[in-house]
């Protein structure tokens, strides 16, 4: 059974890699919380960006999510 081999989620204060989370915000199930997000923000472990669209918001919006990962790819 595939429960059984996952294990605890990492605590957001023990991230070691910067990320960049970006998500549609018409999608219908979220895979995070906003609590989550609010503290990967606070504790400056990432960057989590929302973008019109819903779960294939990389194909209705392209350029804005093109020039997201740019910018994001820039500044680390």
């Amino acid at each position: 059974m595939l429960t059984k081999s996952i294990g605890k989620a990492a605590e957001i204060k023990d991230y070691a890699t910067p990320f960049l989370f970006i998500y549609g915000e018409d999608k219908k199930v979220w895979f995070h919380a906003k609590s989550w997000e609010q503290k990967v923000i606070e504790l400056n472990k990432g960057q989590v960006e929302s973008v019109p669209g819903g779960h294939w918001f990389m194909q209705s919006s392209p350029e804005l999510v093109n020039n997201k990962v740019h910018d994001w790819l820039k500044a680390s």
